[in-house]
């Protein structure tokens, strides 16, 4: 996806010679805000985002015990050894 952007848009624009003209896709999104929005977050997330592993994630409304601990670093560490 970024080689493609790169070829049809980045590299004509600094290309040297006379000023390209944009790309019809970049005159749209240059006019209308819903595709400007849609790549953004396809280059940015894609089509499949990743997600905070298990032991990662925060306890939100109770205290760490050393259990939760203990469980984390074994999570951690089998997806190390993955």
């Amino acid at each position: 996806m970024q080689r493609v952007i790169h070829t049809r848009v980045i590299a004509v624009a600094v290309s040297a010679g006379q000023p390209a003209k944009p790309a019809l896709v970049v005159r749209i999104a240059d006019k209308v805000t819903a595709p400007r929005t849609a790549a953004g977050y396809a280059i940015a997330i894609g089509p499949l985002p990743e997600h905070v592993p298990e032991f990662a994630r925060r306890l939100a409304n109770r205290r760490r015990t050393r259990a939760d601990t203990s469980r984390r670093r074994a999570a951690r560490q089998s997806m190390m050894s993955a």
